[in-house]
């Protein structure tokens, strides 16, 4: 599979108005909000069995899902795999 990123996030210049810079702070979180919708679709239609030989459980794709925005959930994944190592 084959994940596409795009970079529309525009430059914030010192001239923008209170409203322009409103909206692109609303479509900059959009836009993550998106990725990470589409990262957790995919994670979440990997197996059981596929999962746990990285250390994860379902319960940890779903609780990445609930992080908000500005935490990292690639850490996060991470860091439940860790604590979970050989503890199977």
């Amino acid at each position: 599979m084959t994940n596409f990123t795009t970079n529309l996030i525009l430059p914030v210049t010192q001239n923008s108005s209170a409203p322009v810079r409103l909206a692109r702070k609303v479509w900059t979180h959009l836009l993550l909000w998106r990725d990470r919708r589409v990262q957790i679709a995919s994670l979440s239609r990997i197996k059981s069995s596929d999962l746990r030989d990285i250390g994860l459980i379902e319960h940890d794709i779903s609780a990445a899902d609930q992080l908000p925005l500005s935490a990292d959930v690639a850490t996060a994944l991470h860091l439940a795999s860790l604590g979970r190592t050989g503890n199977w």
